[in-house]
């Protein structure tokens, strides 16, 4: 057997919370890795209280290129959160990146540059690992798959939808030996405060495009930077703007002086989804009432199916009050609120013992089903199998094996916190080609 062939994700949603779009889990390389140079231990620079307690983080620097493509002259910029020693961290494993020989940058390309350090608790990781190699960056690229016209038409920043906007945002991406494009952030967006880093973000799932090789061997580690352009097709109808229902909400004081603010609830769900026995778990600015704003428009929330009741637990929203163009999200008020597109962090990747033995010699493929609960990470959790076609060829099995390789974020780009909400995954089985 040569490879796996990719098993399709026919469609994924979840009960009362999210819903997701058909996604691919990408099947493993057939040619075998190439054989892996001496290696540093990156992990050594994982902050010692951090790690024993369990934290992850980030830290983000700002350095020059030299030559070669390795950092000089950082500075840190932010970490999160703070008090850990992740940007000391994120100092020193800069200070040690490696360049590549390979590659000459030329003056212009030498700076100053962003990166983003991610500091990973629970599987133990950092990334990116500079220790022993420094992403290449590829400047032209060789797509397999680009999101196209319609895919940017549904993404597109509702904030600029009303006021019919366009603009731009550009992606720092690292390319995965499966082709998808992984740790993502947004370098650039014009103009600021109508989401086009966002939109761009959450477009970038849409992206796939072949990896760099070395010695004819597909490696992961490259970086690529893109430009994405967002403007308003001739036959889009301007969206209304905000209920005036819903910005009668937004805190008066804050609204006049043209503050922005945010506030988090932790509710309870009704029999049909709606919200109740709200309590404020924090709010930013402080003293701006964003926090009973949030408590108010939480009680008025609308309620849409009915839920079974081990979905009825405890659900955390954060409402975010933009002042200019005025918006408050997400938007309770409205019919389906609750059913968002989840953003995944992580999707598993397809190995040959992944497949069911028993549907291997049988030659057939199938579907399987599994419904979780999402962690607080992110991470799925309590998972079991709700349907298998053709039943006992193992594929239910197969699934609930990949279900610790799946992670999403922990909110959504629409303020609602994944934790304790139900996740329905349906994938099909595609018969691995010989």
């Amino acid at each position: 057997m040569k490879s796996m062939g990719a098993w399709r994700v026919a469609r994924m949603f979840a009960a009362a919370a999210l819903i997701g779009a058909p996604m691919r889990v990408p099947a493993e390389p057939a040619t075998p890795p190439a054989q892996a140079p001496p290696r540093y231990d990156i992990l050594a620079y994982y902050p010692p209280a951090a790690k024993s307690g369990g934290v992850s983080g980030s830290a983000t620097l700002s350095c020059g290129l030299t030559e070669h493509g390795g950092f000089t002259g950082c500075n840190l910029v932010s970490e999160d959160p703070a008090g850990h020693g992740f940007g000391a961290a994120a100092l020193a494993m800069a200070a040690k990146a490696v360049g590549d020989q390979g590659v000459e940058l030329p003056p212009d390309r030498r700076g100053p540059e962003t990166v983003t350090f991610r500091f990973t608790a629970s599987p133990l990781s950092i990334q990116p690992d500079v220790l022993n190699h420094r992403p290449a960056v590829i400047t032209h690229p060789d797509w397999v798959h680009q999101p196209s016209a319609d895919d940017v038409t549904e993404y597109y920043p509702a904030a600029a939808v009303r006021t019919s906007m366009g603009g731009r945002a550009i992606l720092e991406c690292g390319v995965g030996i499966d082709e998808l494009l992984e740790y993502c952030v947004v370098r650039e967006e014009t103009p600021e405060g109508y989401g086009f880093g966002d939109a761009a973000l959450r477009l970038s799932h849409l992206f796939k495009m072949r990896p760099m090789t070395r010695d004819g061997v597909p490696v992961a580690g490259a970086k690529v930077v893109i430009p994405i352009h967002f403007q308003m097709p001739p036959d889009v109808v301007p969206a209304p703007l905000p209920d005036e229902l819903l910005l009668a909400y937004y805190p008066a004081a804050a609204r006049a002086a043209r503050i922005s603010g945010s506030a988090t609830v932790s509710c309870e769900r009704t029999e049909h989804g709606g919200l109740t026995g709200c309590s404020l778990v924090s709010e930013a600015p402080a003293a701006h009432d964003f926090g009973q704003a949030a408590l108010a428009i939480a009680a008025k929330a609308v309620e849409g199916q009915e839920l079974a009741p081990s979905d009825r637990g405890p659900m955390k929203i954060t409402f975010s009050f933009q002042a200019a163009p005025p918006d408050i999200h997400p938007d309770v008020l409205r019919q389906g609120w609750a059913f968002v597109r989840p953003d995944w962090v992580r999707l598993p990747t397809l190995d040959a013992g992944n497949y069911p033995r028993a549907a291997l010699r049988a030659r057939v493929g199938g579907v399987a089903t599994m419904k979780c609960k999402v962690g607080g990470g992110g991470e799925l959790k309590d998972c079991a199998v709700v349907g298998e076609t053709p039943p006992d060829m193992g594929f239910g099995a197969a699934l609930l094996k990949l279900s610790s390789r799946f992670r999403m974020k922990a909110v959504t780009d629409d303020g609602i916190w994944t934790d304790g909400l139900s996740v329905v995954i349906p994938i099909d089985f595609s018969l691995p080609r010989s």
